[in-house]
């Protein structure tokens, strides 16, 4: 399943744009292809046009901000940096990153709801245990 078949930052852009962002505002940077990249040629981007960053706000899956984290910190220690990323249960993430299947090998989707909405996560995210 290709959820951004013209690249993240253009569906990410052309939300911006409907949420009232002026396109003046927005410099997108297409050519990355993992998040170090992300970063590495964000910070090029900004340096190219001049603008000095303080700070900087990324926006994550939650199983990826520790490691978004870690990643900013070594490719740019300048600058202060948060994370944040949607609040969701985990029933709702694993269908909305369209991976109901594969970690039950079943043909329904897991069912969280026992484990009181708690669930533990191996270090890259991927397999829920019941935790509780």
């Amino acid at each position: 399943m290709e959820r951004f078949p013209r690249g993240e930052a253009v569906h990410y852009r052309e939300r911006a744009l409907e949420r009232g962002v002026p396109d003046s505002a927005i410099a997108v940077e297409p050519r990355a292809t993992n998040t170090a990249e992300n970063i590495e040629y964000t910070r090029e981007l900004l340096a190219a046009k001049g603008i000095r960053c303080e700070s900087l706000l990324l926006v994550s899956r939650p199983s990826q901000q520790r490691r978004a984290f870690a990643t900013a910190r070594k490719i740019w220690p300048e600058v202060e940096i948060m994370c944040s990323s949607q609040r969701l249960p985990l029933d709702e993430y694993v269908r909305s990153i369209g991976d109901v299947h594969s970690s039950t090998g079943s043909s329904s989707p897991p069912d969280f709801r026992g484990a009181g909405g708690r669930v533990g996560l191996d270090s890259a995210g991927d397999a829920a245990t019941p935790v509780g």
